[in-house]
Order: structure tokens, then C-alpha cells, then sequence
């Protein structure tokens, strides 16, 4: 019995008798939470935009508000698309390490432009960024994909390289600083098509005290289509401006 539980005690506490990490949890969005980003325009120009979490949702994602609308956070953060799809840009438990892989089919309002995205990704490792909000210790992900274009009309052909890498901050519950660009091979080269990037400004957590009693029900939120419709990431909460 005596080897039995040393073997348990082992695996639980780990080789060095600290307990052993089982990886970063999801965040806990509370109404009141508020996050301002700044969208960096070459060569130097800035374009803010804020995020305010109004309710919970019951299963404990968000309905946060920006420039008048509502939109949606799952539970882990991510975005949806217009199908209400979880794009999974975070997995939690979060560790470096981990690595995921997402396919789905997106189409406009009108059903004229139609992509297969097909993405990897890789949470890469642990690193302090600083931003305008401040120093944070973040976890840097990697995304790496293709977009094919399947539509009958106005397609260019041929498929698009997605990149990007993004940066999550634990302290603040959301991403701090993102870069991503596609790239469409035009022979002899890759040319980039599109790019994005972004960074927190500023931002304020709400204390949990009253979050409870703010629930709303997921559907009660409105969907956003992103106003890019060929990032991979279209959807209602990811900060493509």
C-alpha cells in the first residue's frame, strides 16, 4: 500500500514536490470588465476601440458591447463566425506546448464568397510583452493555415497562406498584442493580400461581486460578421477592425 500511494503522491505532486502545473484555466469574464485596444495602421497611426462586457453568459462566456453592438465571447474567449462556429484561437488549459488543428467552412451574408479554412495551432511559449497597458507575462500562439477560395464569382483562384501569432495575457483575460498577415502565391512569390495588427491600450477588471445576478441567455446576443470577411477569423469578438 505503502508504494501504491507513493506512486499516486508522485504523479499528483510531481519529481521536484511542488504540485504539478495542470496548465493556465479559462478566464472568468465579470460584467464591468473593460478592455481598450489600439489597431496600428502603418506607418504610425493609431485607431482605438473599446470592449465592455455587459453580461455572463450561461455557460460562462460574455456578451460584451462595442461602438453600439453586442458580441459574443465562449467561455474560452474566442470569437464565433456568422454560423455561430467557435473559432478556437485559445485552448484551456492553457500550456506551452499544447497544439490544436481547426477546418471549417465560411460564406458571406449575400453567398457569394465561400473559403475553407484549415489552421494549426501551437501555443509556442511563455513571454513578457509590453504594450501600452503595461508588462505582462503572456503566452505566445502560433496560427498557421491556408484559405481556399471556393467561390463562383469574383475569385481570384488559388489558396492563401494565413499567419499570425498572438499574445495571452492571464492577468487581463484577453489577448494583448496580435499580428497576422495572408499571403497569396502570385508566381514567382508570396504576396501579402492582407495584414492586422493590434495591441491593448488600456483596460479595467470588474470585481466578481455582482456578476452573478448579470446573466444573460447566449442567444439573446446578436451575432457580428467581421468587416474583413476574408480573415479567417470572421466573426462576432476577435479584434479585426
Amino acid at each position: 500500500n505503502g508504494a501504491v500511494i507513493a506512486m499516486w503522491v508522485a504523479l499528483v505532486i510531481g519529481p521536484g514536490g511542488a504540485c504539478a502545473q495542470a496548465g493556465e484555466p479559462a478566464p472568468l469574464f465579470n460584467p464591468g470588465d473593460t478592455w481598450t485596444f489600439d489597431k496600428l495602421v502603418p506607418p504610425d497611426r493609431r485607431e482605438p476601440w473599446t470592449d465592455v462586457v455587459q453580461f455572463k453568459t450561461p455557460f460562462g462566456g460574455a456578451v460584451i458591447l462595442r461602438d453600439g453592438k453586442r458580441r459574443v465571447l465562449t467561455s474560452f474567449g474566442n470569437p464565433r463566425d456568422q454560423a455561430r462556429q467557435e473559432i478556437p484561437m485559445l485552448r484551456f488549459p492553457m500550456a506551452v506546448g499544447s497544439s490544436w488543428e481547426h477546418k471549417r467552412e465560411w460564406q458571406s451574408a449575400t453567398g457569394n464568397l465561400k473559403l475553407t479554412i484549415t489552421l494549426k495551432y501551437k501555443v509556442v511559449r511563455q513571454e513578457e510583452v509590453v504594450v501600452p497597458a503595461g508588462r505582462f507575462m503572456t503566452y505566445k500562439l502560433a496560427a498557421d493555415g491556408w484559405v481556399k477560395d471556393n467561390s463562383s464569382i469574383g475569385s481570384v483562384g488559388g489558396d492563401t497562406r494565413f499567419e499570425e501569432r498572438y499574445w495571452y495575457a492571464p492577468a487581463v483575460k484577453r489577448i494583448v498584442k496580435y499580428e497576422g498577415k495572408q499571403l497569396k502565391w502570385i508566381p514567382p512569390v508570396f504576396l501579402e493580400t492582407w495584414s492586422l495588427a493590434y495591441e491593448l491600450a488600456s483596460y479595467s477588471l470588474a470585481p466578481p461581486g455582482e456578476a452573478a445576478a448579470k446573466t444573460l441567455p447566449a442567444d439573446a446576443a446578436g451575432d457580428q460578421e467581421s468587416s474583413n470577411p476574408r480573415s479567417p477569423h470572421s466573426g462576432p469578438a476577435l479584434l479585426l477592425r
